[in-house]
């Protein structure tokens, strides 16, 4: 895999820059909840107010959840963890396999449970979706980067059900009168 013409490494290095960004995007986001909410509920409520399916996967001081074993959802995304902010599902992690040391996926949802920002670390895309509201439960706009070089190289707009590709490389120019 080449990325941006310096091989492996440079790879490696977008992907632990990505994998840092979203870990410090959760902190921001428990933050900002944390500080929004005037009470703290109890790390299974939290769980249990995602869904019936849903029960505590590691104590920590953060509030992840996982599917119980012989759920639906279990089954449709086994070896994934959900961190729970008072009922909704903030970030979503995949794991490679059961023993959950390589991460596949990272989905990070705004504060109403919608996808935000899609990671994909097997294949290197990124999916960022954009609501016209805060009711929506469709994107309006979706960007998604390919080629893993933090540029978006595909637009769907959902509303005109059309797809947009960039045309050129993209060049940027001075703002400023100096």
């Amino acid at each position: 895999m080449k990325l941006l013409g310096h091989g492996r490494r440079t790879a490696t290095l977008l992907a632990l820059s990505i994998c840092g960004n979203l870990a410090l995007g959760i902190v921001l986001i428990l933050r900002h909840y944390e500080q929004e909410s005037p009470k703290q509920t109890d790390r299974a409520d939290d769980c249990a107010r995602l869904g019936p399916e849903f029960i505590p996967w590691a104590y920590s001081a953060l509030q992840w959840c996982e599917a119980r074993p012989e759920s639906r959802l279990a089954q449709l995304l086994p070896n994934t963890v959900y961190l729970a902010f008072d009922g909704t599902a903030l970030a979503r992690v995949e794991f490679v396999d059961e023993d959950m040391n390589v991460v596949r996926e990272i989905t990070m949802s705004d504060r109403h449970g919608r996808p935000w920002v899609d990671v994909n670390l097997q294949d290197e895309t990124l999916i960022y979706s954009r609501y016209t509201g805060q009711w929506e439960t469709d994107p309006q706009v979706s960007l998604r980067d390919e080629d893993g070089d933090g540029i978006p190289d595909v637009m769907v707009n959902w509303e005109l059900k059309r797809s947009f590709k960039r045309s050129e490389e993209l060049k940027w120019a001075r703002i400023d009168s100096k």
